[in-house]
């Protein structure tokens, strides 16, 4: 069993995946990492910076209400990507 555990402490060691500890850890840090290595996956051509700065800007428009990606309890992927362009453009950033 320990051995599993070192294994897998090794393989997130060596992932490129954002940390959810860099985002404050626990349920709303791995969310917020998630979106923040979906948002690099889907737009290559950003930083890690620049797509936490898209996560942000989309977890401050779902708190004030002027976007809604998540309906019925589910999260709408291309609501979502939409919501997260209109950060960047906001923002400066060049994605899409």
């Amino acid at each position: 069993m320990a051995l599993g555990a070192g294994v897998l402490m090794l393989a997130a060691g060596c992932s490129d995946l954002a940390d959810p500890r860099d985002y404050g850890g626990g349920a709303e840090g791995r969310v917020f990492a998630q979106c923040v290595t979906r948002t690099e996956k889907d737009n290559p051509s950003i930083t890690r910076e620049q797509a936490a700065s898209m996560c942000t800007c989309l977890n401050e428009r779902i708190a004030e209400g002027t976007e809604q990606p998540i309906a019925n309890g589910t999260v709408g992927r291309s609501e979502t990507q939409r919501a997260l362009l209109r950060c960047a453009a906001d923002l400066g950033i060049e994605a899409g």
